[in-house]
């Protein structure tokens, strides 16, 4: 094994071990409807772990571009990293019906060159276009061979939600709300009802799909739904009990987007309903009774004493 290869390998085993340096974080977008009108609840905890030490002080809410809210999961610094690069390629562009996923698959592919380039950069001095150009006239095949599976195995070291209510020419489908997620491999997908990042996405999913979750729930279902998992994930490593909730509406004729966040008080409620609503822990269950079990199969047959 060469030097270069254990080295990514000792890397990679450092980075299994300390799982809380990646998606250590829960944030949910849901869609909804509020007297009718579209609406995007918001959730996510304040946790955030550098190494050993950690506080409920993130507050993991940010801006992919114009009136289009963002959620960070993962490494808050290459999250804002690739914000930056989402927010520098869609200046100026409003995003529709019609160029949505072209719009938001495009600032991922230049993002993943930019990090291709400068990893190339730091390790060899060229370009990533040079490398693969004339790599293998510069540079060894151990050298190559190592520096090409050390860019393939670059990602975002983040993933996002980003959600809005994009324009479009057909009146029924004008700011209906559209939530999609970027993963960390650069994948962007877009979900009907709901989407959560992070490493309570499991616990939260199961809630948000067992109480049935539609973007024609009402805001106050919705609301105590997203409070529900959000409440009930906080057992997942790395995900705080400490959460803002933030409900979003589409722009209004000025183009000004408002927004609320969940109060004091409206957490007290959250609290009430959770205490009503959510599961409760187990007394001593009454014994099985007899009727309750059935027998599979039969017992094999005695065997007889030989005379």
């Amino acid at each position: 094994m060469t030097p270069a290869r254990r080295d990514i390998l000792t890397r990679k085993r450092q980075r299994e071990s300390l799982p809380w340096e990646r998606d250590m974080t829960l944030c949910i977008a849901a869609a909804s409807r509020e007297d009718g009108a579209p609406r995007i609840v918001l959730a996510a905890d304040l946790r955030v772990e550098i190494g050993w030490i950690g506080a409920d002080v993130g507050f993991k809410l940010s801006w992919l571009t114009k009136n289009w809210p963002a959620l960070l999961a993962g490494n808050v610094a290459s999250a804002r990293e690739l914000l930056q690069t989402y927010d520098s390629a869609l200046d100026g562009t409003e995003l529709t019906e019609s160029n949505l996923y072209s719009e938001l698959k495009t600032p991922a592919e230049r993002h993943k060159l930019a990090l291709c380039d400068h990893h190339v950069r730091m390790k060899l001095g060229v370009s990533y276009s040079e490398f693969i150009q004339h790599g293998k006239a510069y540079f060894s095949e151990t050298v190559f061979r190592d520096t090409e599976s050390e860019v393939r195995a670059l990602n975002f070291d983040c993933d996002l939600i980003v959600c809005g209510f994009p324009s479009s020419d057909y009146a029924a489908r004008k700011h209906v709300p559209r939530i999609f997620t970027i993963s960390d491999n650069g994948e962007v997908c877009r979900h009907d009802n709901f989407a959560t990042i992070g490493s309570g996405s499991g616990i939260a999913n199961s809630v948000l799909y067992q109480r049935q979750l539609t973007d024609y729930a009402t805001l106050e279902r919705t609301l105590y739904v997203v409070y529900e998992a959000m409440k009930l994930a906080n057992s997942a490593p790395g995900v705080g009990r400490r959460i803002n909730i933030i409900v979003t509406s589409p722009p209004d004729e000025t183009g000004f987007v408002r927004s609320r966040m969940l109060s004091t008080d409206g957490f007290k409620r959250q609290d009430e309903l959770f205490d009503k609503y959510a599961p409760k822990e187990l007394d001593t269950l009454p014994p099985i009774s007899a009727d309750s079990l059935l027998a599979i199969g039969t017992p094999p047959p005695s065997e007889e004493p030989q005379q």
